[in-house]
């Protein structure tokens, strides 16, 4: 694919027929915050983690630990996006 002054488009590729195709980016804000499991399954770092931990409780503290998961719908969204990545 040409633009106005026939240059190639950047980020485009020729697949068999001659035509082309935008390439499909990885979201690099996504690809630092998730990683995708083997079963498909998103994990994240949870929240209200980073600091002022003093007045938090422990129970809420422990409820922090460890990584999020995400399943379903949301986590098919989150892996279509880091796609070219994986």
């Amino acid at each position: 694919m040409l633009c106005l002054f026939n240059y190639p488009v950047r980020g485009s590729h020729t697949i068999l027929t001659g035509d082309t195709v935008p390439k499909q980016k990885t979201h690099k804000g996504m690809q630092k915050r998730f990683k995708i499991t083997a079963t498909g399954k998103a994990k994240h770092r949870k929240a209200n983690r980073g600091h002022i931990m003093s007045k938090k409780s422990a129970d809420r503290k422990q409820a922090l630990r460890g990584d999020g998961v995400i399943t379903g719908t949301v986590a098919k969204k989150i892996a279509d996006a880091l796609r070219p990545g994986l």
